[in-house]
């Protein structure tokens, strides 16, 4: 495992976060280094899985709902 990527950067290479040349250089790394192909495969494991855990589409709070509430318990 020597010259190998931190856990940092391969989360960076999955993201898409990585400027043009480093995301090439990590690539070609993990073409032909199989532990890194190993950490980066649990870490898309790990995204898969927070994923299918997360609601489909976030909820957008009723703001009219909420001020209609706030105006009741207000007047009361």
């Amino acid at each position: 495992m020597t010259n190998c990527y931190d856990e940092g950067q391969l989360r960076a290479y999955l993201d898409g976060e990585l400027p043009a040349l480093e995301h090439a250089a990590l690539g070609a790394h993990l073409a032909g280094c199989v532990a890194c192909q190993d950490r980066l495969g649990h870490q898309r494991a790990l995204v898969a899985r927070v994923r299918s855990l997360l609601p489909a589409s976030p909820t957008v709070p009723d703001t009219r709902a909420a001020l209609a509430q706030l105006r009741v318990a207000a007047n009361q």
